[in-house]
């Protein structure tokens, strides 16, 4: 048999497929819409079962008879009609979906042709299925057709050129022969400005935007955060703008700031009250080593008072009614958060620590990350090395969320994410994942510079001065 005459006939086979699939999605289309809440095919769904009970109770016929159309309901093809009428409402709906969904799908192989997307036979991938991945991301999923991933990528900016679209990932299913690629109408933004500091209260801060949504960190609910990504892609700029935004609504918070690096992102805190930097990790053992001291004060603090944590202390009447004086001396009055950038130089032996520096600061770490919680004590570490030596097992288990930047080893990604997720960003600056429990989002992370942060915080610097901190607890 020639490839010629097997073509045609995977022709006339791919036709019939189509059509056949055209009409069992009129029929499955209405009920899956109901099944998911749609409320216009409901009322769908309800006028057709109200035309039904009209022909039941023979209305229509009283109605024929009454302008003496008697013989057209006495035709023996009336009750189709009359079925075709009730069901009209859904098999509209059905029809519209189906033939939208076809379209689609001949699009889909315009575009695969212009593409370039076929295998030795010059067969084209096949249609499975297209369904919402969340509100602004669909996924569409087709028969790899003996084509590998790398293949789909190299043609991934041709597809989205003709298919008018945004793609965010081009994955294999092992094992089944199947492509997933998730993609959007919406295109991702490619520089978030940082504005309106006052919007987070409540040890809030913006982690970055998708296509349309934003995304926060609330410290009470989560209470520690890991941030990894290599050199450049924008780790500093995020860190600046959280410790910004948690100094400009909680002038009470203390924060104890490790630039490891000592590249001098951070010298725009330098005259910031309350706000302790550090350059170098000679200092940071026995810094690190007094916080675990203070969680176990304040463990102990509140434990006597008889409330289990920080925040039900803060929200009750005993702390509210203390004076603003009192309420800055109560050794469990403000949250502290650590924020090391780059904790690598802490936990890796060879550099400026001894190995006993470098044990003192790993367990130390460790206990924060698993007893701060409760005390109002968060941690904070960024690294540009995030591989298992680095990254340990017990404090990442105790960070439920995790801001990752681009890597380009896929060890490091799976150290951070367990996915690949990191490696397939773009080369745009400010480009991450953020990673809560298991879901996984592309964002783009709001951009603070050094002046904009002096912009901030200068007002709020001559108001201490004068008044003391604001408590904002």
């Amino acid at each position: 048999m020639s490839i010629e005459t097997k073509s045609n006939q995977n022709w006339l086979m791919d036709r019939l497929l189509l059509t056949a699939q055209f009409l069992g999605r009129v029929i499955y289309e209405p009920f899956r819409a109901a099944w998911s809440g749609d409320p216009e095919v409901i009322w769908k769904f309800a006028a057709t079962c109200l035309m039904f009970v009209i022909f039941i109770l023979g209305f229509d016929g009283k109605i024929l008879f009454y302008f003496d159309k008697g013989n057209l309901y006495n035709h023996k093809l009336y009750s189709v009609l009359q079925f075709l009428i009730a069901t009209s409402p859904i098999l509209y709906h059905g029809i519209f979906h189906a033939t939208l969904r076809t379209i689609f799908i001949f699009e889909l192989r315009k575009s695969f042709d212009r593409s370039g997307l076929q295998n030795a036979l010059k067969e084209y991938p096949s249609f499975i299925s297209l369904e919402s991945k969340d509100s602004e991301s669909l996924k569409l999923r087709l028969t790899n057709n003996g084509m590998s991933t790398s293949d789909w990528k190299s043609k991934k900016e041709r597809i989205e050129a003709n298919l008018q679209v945004y793609i965010d990932n081009i994955e294999m299913v092992q094992d089944k022969g199947i492509i997933e690629i998730t993609f959007s109408s919406t295109p991702m933004p490619q520089h978030l400005p940082f504005d309106h500091a006052d919007r987070y209260h409540g040890y809030r801060f913006l982690v970055g935007k998708n296509r349309t949504t934003y995304f926060e960190i609330d410290f009470t609910k989560d209470p520690h955060l890991l941030v990894a990504g290599e050199s450049g892609g924008g780790k500093s700029y995020f860190t600046r703008q959280m410790v910004t935004t948690l100094k400009y609504n909680h002038p009470e918070t203390v924060v104890k700031l490790f630039d490891l690096k000592e590249m001098g992102d951070y010298n725009c805190f330098a005259s910031v009250e309350r706000l302790e930097l550090q350059l170098g990790p000679e200092s940071a053992p026995s810094i690190l080593t007094g916080v675990v001291t203070e969680i176990q004060n304040r463990a102990e603090l509140l434990r006597q008072h008889g409330f289990e944590d920080l925040k039900s202390y803060h929200q009750s009447k005993k702390f509210g009614e203390m004076t603003k004086e009192q309420k800055l001396q109560d050794p469990c009055g403000h949250r502290i958060f650590v924020v090391v950038d780059e904790f690598a130089e802490l936990v890796l032996s060879g550099g400026a620590l001894s190995q006993e520096e470098v044990k003192t600061s790993r367990e130390a770490l460790s206990k924060i990350s698993r007893l701060g919680r409760s005390c109002g004590i968060h941690l904070v570490l960024t690294t540009q090395r995030p591989d298992r030596s680095i990254v340990d097992a017990q404090v990442k288990s105790n960070m439920i969320s995790t801001v990752c930047f681009r890597i380009n080893d896929i060890g490091g990604s799976l150290a951070v994410l367990g996915s690949k997720a990191a490696c397939e960003l773009p080369q745009i600056k400010g480009r991450s994942i953020f990673k809560k429990g298991a879901d996984e989002y592309e964002v783009q992370t709001p951009y603070l510079s050094e002046e904009g942060v002096r912009k901030l915080m200068e007002p709020q610097m001559k108001s201490e001065k004068t008044n003391g901190p604001t408590i904002n607890v």
